[in-house]
């Protein structure tokens, strides 16, 4: 028993600067210029709108003249990267966070059996102050659909780190 505690404060310990890290990597993507955000998001189009662009079929089938087509397919898929990422930025956050708060649970009373929603709440709270810090950054503003976004990626991720990992182990402590 005295061999386990230190190994999970360790543990611990790196998961919180990870999540330390993980919050400057959404804070410092935050905080690019509209110009900057949009370049990084439609890195990852380009090729599947030159791809959309070329299948004449569904081109015609949503009404988009072929001229347009690139442009249309290009829009669109950025807007579903940035709701992605979004998303998938602040799984990785509470699922990070869920997972220090269960090592943590057992020396920290208050937390015990709460770690879930402890993490969902700093996570969401995370999202709030994100979307007020784009009140300064040049072209962004603040979005309640991306807190929205954000919620749901937190609770995913949670939900995610239950299933793989937690759920596993409150039934092994059952039956024993």
């Amino acid at each position: 028993m005295k061999n386990r505690r230190p190994a999970t404060s360790a543990v611990a310990v790196i998961l919180l600067l990870l999540a330390l890290l993980w919050m400057i990597v959404i804070f410092y993507l935050s905080g690019q210029s509209v110009k900057d955000s949009t370049s990084l998001s439609q890195f990852f189009c380009h090729g599947p709108a030159r791809y959309l662009a070329e299948i004449d079929w569904l081109n015609a089938y949503a009404g988009i003249p072929q001229a347009k087509a690139y442009a249309f397919w290009l829009t669109r898929l950025d807007g579903i990267v940035r709701k992605t990422a979004h998303f998938t930025e602040y799984a990785v956050l509470a699922m990070i966070l869920y997972g220090t708060l269960r090592l943590l649970q057992a020396r920290i009373l208050f937390i015990a059996g709460k770690s879930g929603m402890i993490a969902f709440i700093a996570s969401v709270l995370f999202a709030v102050q994100d979307e007020w810090h784009q009140m300064f950054v040049p072209g962004r503003g603040p979005g309640v659909r991306d807190v929205f976004i954000d919620s749901c990626g937190a609770a995913f991720g949670i939900a995610v780190l239950w299933l793989l990992v937690f759920r596993k182990t409150k039934s092994r402590n059952f039956k024993a």
